[in-house]
């Protein structure tokens, strides 16, 4: 990412006592990046390498003292809910059940959890001044 092979000389993480650093890792641990912030803290060449990261597009490795991987979308999960009296929720793709007490249960999906039953999911919504 830098510039010039001159300029990466320069580089700290470039230098044999860091290059074991997992600069290019997607998911380096807590301790290794605050190490490799230290690093970049102190490196000759970190508004250079700052200046690169902000005008290219970087998804991944740790530069100019920040992680720069993009993550990955996060996992919609289950959540459990306590249907009271309704017992069952018929479920039916691109329909919204009323869940009570103001919440709603948009375009729900069933789907087999580990435990072998089915579970419910889909977007839950709580609407405006309901009780």
């Amino acid at each position: 990412m830098i510039a010039a092979a001159d300029q990466m000389r320069d580089a700290l993480c470039a230098r044999p006592e860091h290059q074991g650093l997992p600069w290019i890792a997607e998911n380096p641990s807590v301790a290794n990046r605050a190490r490799m912030a230290t690093v970049c803290a102190s490196c000759p060449v970190l508004a250079l390498c700052a200046q690169e990261v902000a005008t290219t597009e970087t998804t991944a490795g740790f530069w100019a003292g920040n992680d720069h991987t993009v993550p990955e979308p996060p996992e919609q999960g289950m959540l459990q809910l306590d249907l009271g009296t309704k017992g069952h929720l018929d479920v039916h793709p691109q329909q919204v059940h009323d869940l009570g007490q103001g919440w709603v249960l948009l375009d729900p999906i069933e789907s087999r959890l580990p435990d072998g039953n089915v579970g419910v999911g889909g977007m839950l919504a709580k609407i405006r001044d309901a009780a």
